[in-house]
């Protein structure tokens, strides 16, 4: 409850969506949902701090030296095409399987997945005893991303990207940015590299709405939101990585786009003002 006080008087202008344990709307007529996997603590040791400051802020928050963080995913219904934006860790498959049940929906329903990026956490779900969890989808992956951890990158995050999504090599399709795929031109890719080399935002907008999923921009909210500088050990580039972040929150600050990401500590869309 301390934390929880804590954030709300960090962030008294945050504006949340919903007060359910699912955030719900219609984007055109698509339904969107966002939903959390799962709630954990991390520790702060995955943390590249820019400054004393940040440190001794952080420390401030939180005295234990770990914070509380989200794995938020996405799923989108419209009409035949239901898709899925990022799939967890391996230990969260049943918490996505139940996810997925509030959408009405079963792995083999699942017709999409669009990445953000290759991470563990975000393609660990991609596999179920051994097979593939989804096998009627198709997978969208951003053609730097694809390029990086299948064949460039020797280290045992690309090894672990290939093993998991090879049952799937068949089905793979590469994007940059822009409309992803005209069957439903309310998602579209946004180029946000640095944390990875095709780490991407997923927006899902019409003229109404405009929601902007941020992925990894934020592995800390909390902290990078005050000191946006602060990177993380998992940042492939951690300078352009710490400059996109910056740019989005100059682009966003003050605008009615709705903004949620992977490890923010809610999956509830908010503004920044």
């Amino acid at each position: 409850m301390k934390k929880l006080i804590l954030f709300l008087l960090l962030f008294p202008t945050l504006v949340f969506g919903s007060d359910k344990d699912y955030y719900h709307t219609k984007i055109n007529d698509a339904d969107v949902y966002i939903m959390s996997l799962k709630s954990f603590e991390r520790d702060s040791n995955i943390l590249i701090y820019d400054s004393k400051m940040a440190e001794e802020y952080n420390k401030k928050l939180f005295p234990t030296g770990k914070y509380f963080t989200n794995t938020n995913i996405v799923i989108i219904k419209k009409g035949k095409n239901n898709i899925l934006i990022d799939t967890g860790y391996p230990d969260t498959v049943k918490s996505l399987e139940n996810a997925l049940k509030i959408a009405g929906l079963k792995f083999t329903d699942i017709t999409h997945i669009i990445y953000s990026h290759i991470h563990f956490d975000h393609i660990g779900g991609m596999l179920l005893n051994g097979k593939p969890t989804f096998p009627n989808a198709i997978l969208y992956i951003n053609e730097y991303e694809y390029d990086y951890f299948f064949n460039k990158a020797k280290d045992k995050s690309a090894e672990t990207a290939k093993t998991i999504l090879a049952p799937y090599k068949d089905k793979i399709k590469l994007f940059t940015k822009g409309i992803i795929n005209n069957e439903f031109k309310e998602i579209s890719a946004v180029p946000a590299y640095g944390h990875t080399p095709g780490h991407s935002l997923i927006s899902i907008k019409d003229k109404n709405t405009d929601i902007i999923f941020v992925s990894d921009i934020f592995h800390a909210y909390e902290l990078q939101m005050k000191y946006p500088k602060t990177a993380v050990i998992y940042d492939v580039d951690k300078k352009q990585a710490i400059k996109t972040r910056l740019d989005l929150l100059k682009k966003y600050t003050d605008s009615s786009t709705l903004i949620v990401g992977s490890h923010t500590p809610f999956y509830n869309p908010v503004t920044w003002k």
